[in-house]
C-alpha cells in the first residue's frame, strides 16, 4: 500500500485490491463528536469503523453501502450486561468530501484532536471528525475511502454490474444458509 500511495497512477487491479481491503477491514479510530446544545463539550470516543455492503433490490433500487461506526466500550453498559446497539452511519454516496488535512479545526469545539492523524468526512448535512492511530494510518484510510467512494459512484453512474458484485449483497442472500429441501425439491419437480 505504501508504494501505491506515492505512485502517480494506480492500476485498475490495484484499485480493486485496495477497495476490497477497505471493505474487509475494521478500523479503530478516535471519533470527536460534534458538540450539541445538550452536550456542548463531548469527549472523544474510541470506535470501530467499517464499510457495510448495501443491498441490491431486484426492482433496480438499492440500499446503499454505508460507513458505520460504534463505540468500542461503553462503561455504563458493561456493568449492566447490555449490548450497545447505537451504531452511527451515513451512506457512502452521501459523502461530499474527505479531507485528510483539515486546516480550520476549532480548538474550542475539539480541544483534544491531534491534527497530523485526523481527517474529516463531510456530508451535505454534517461533518465527522475522526483520528487515526498515526499519520501513516490516516493517509491510508483517507486514500482508501476516497477510492471506495469514487469507484462506487463511477460504477453506478455507468450502470456497470461490477457495482452490484463489489458493493451490494443480493436481496435473496439476506438470510444465511440454503433453501429448505421442500422448496428445492418443488423447484426441480416444476422443471
Amino acid at each position: 500500500p505504501r508504494k501505491i500511495l506515492h505512485s502517480p497512477s494506480v492500476t485498475n487491479s490495484e484499485i480493486k485490491t485496495i477497495v476490497s481491503m477497505m471493505k474487509a477491514f475494521k478500523f479503530t479510530l478516535l471519533w470527536h463528536p460534534n458538540p450539541t446544545k445538550e452536550k456542548p463539550q463531548q469527549s472523544p470516543c474510541c470506535v470501530h469503523a467499517w464499510i457495510e455492503r448495501g443491498t441490491y433490490l431486484m426492482n433496480q433500487n438499492y440500499v446503499q453501502p454505508k460507513f458505520m461506526w460504534k463505540s468500542v466500550f461503553e462503561d455504563q453498559l458493561a456493568s449492566k450486561r447490555k449490548i450497545n446497539l447505537d451504531i452511527e452511519k451515513f451512506g457512502l454516496l452521501e459523502i461530499a468530501r474527505i479531507d485528510g488535512s483539515p486546516k480550520n479545526i476549532d480548538r474550542n469545539m475539539f480541544p483534544f484532536v491531534h491534527k497530523p492523524s485526523c481527517f474529516v468526512i463531510k456530508t451535505k448535512t454534517n461533518y465527522f471528525l475522526f483520528q487515526a492511530q498515526s499519520a501513516t494510518e490516516q493517509a491510508h484510510i483517507v486514500f482508501g475511502l476516497k477510492l471506495v467512494v469514487a469507484r462506487l459512484a463511477s460504477l453506478l453512474i455507468v450502470r456497470h454490474m461490477a457495482a452490484v458484485e463489489e458493493f451490494f449483497e443480493p436481496n435473496d442472500s439476506a438470510v444465511p444458509g440454503k433453501a429448505p429441501s421442500c422448496i428445492t425439491d418443488r423447484r426441480t419437480m416444476e422443471v
